[in-house]
């Protein structure tokens, strides 16, 4: 079985193949399943019907999709979102019809993502960066909404790399075309997140690109000592 990583996407969301190719029912129906409101009065000129589940992309949030034509290579979607305190799902619905897009590991292949020079030869928590290289035999270019936004994760090193998880996290870097052999340079973003939860001692710092699922092909090893975490740590910046 694949990987959600190895799984197509309708926009941004990466989706089971088995969904994409799932009977299609009536949106009211599927709505009225999960108890958001009538979609007369909330969908628009969205088809009425071929609509299926897609992905529950967080707790409480579900997306539903109908495919634009038989070719299905564009697609109508739309969020239903839990409410807390008993209130009735909302229900919210693109306008314009999304793509079909290949998985971020697709994506991904023919790049590499290394430490940049200075950053391996003498780490700085502070000015952290790598480089993104495309090591195929053809051009990269970026697709619609495609950035180069790396983000760094603390490990400590006898727990290994583990899981990592991270929000969305929008093209402030957007990403841009590479020839074979060609690299773009990124600074590195370690959130206040990490910061908060390390203690001292020695960590693996990773660094990833989410939107292109693409990963340092190896750790630095830092020494974390009170004062630089005390430094970063949310706690630590009042006054």
């Amino acid at each position: 079985m694949s990987s959600p990583r190895e799984w197509p996407r309708v926009g941004d969301v990466s989706v089971d193949p088995a969904a994409l190719t799932a009977p299609g029912r009536e949106l009211r129906e599927l709505l009225a399943e999960l108890g958001a409101p009538d979609p007369a009065t909330t969908s628009g000129g969205l088809p009425p019907d071929g609509w299926r589940e897609l992905s529950s992309t967080a707790p409480g949030t579900v997306v539903l999709g109908s495919p634009v034509d038989d070719g299905a290579t564009r697609w109508w979607i739309g969020l239903v979102s839990r409410r807390a305190g008993g209130a009735p799902p909302v229900w919210r619905a693109r306008d314009d019809a999304v793509p079909l897009r290949p998985s971020r590991a697709e994506r991904g292949q023919g790049l590499r993502l290394r430490w940049a020079g200075p950053t391996r030869s003498t780490p700085d928590l502070d000015v952290l960066a790598v480089d993104v290289v495309n090591e195929g035999p053809d051009r990269w270019s970026p697709q619609q909404g495609e950035n180069f936004v790396a983000l760094g994760f603390l490990r400590p090193v006898d727990e290994g790399r583990g899981a990592v998880s991270f929000g969305y996290h929008a093209g402030q870097r957007t990403a841009v075309p590479l020839d074979p052999g060609e690299y773009a340079r990124e600074a590195v973003t370690i959130s206040a997140a990490e910061w908060a939860r390390v203690a001292p001692g020695r960590h693996h710092v990773h660094a990833l690109i989410p939107a292109l699922d693409l990963g340092s092909d190896s750790p630095l090893e830092i020494e974390l000592t009170e004062e630089a975490i005390a430094r970063r740590h949310p706690a630590g910046r009042d006054g």
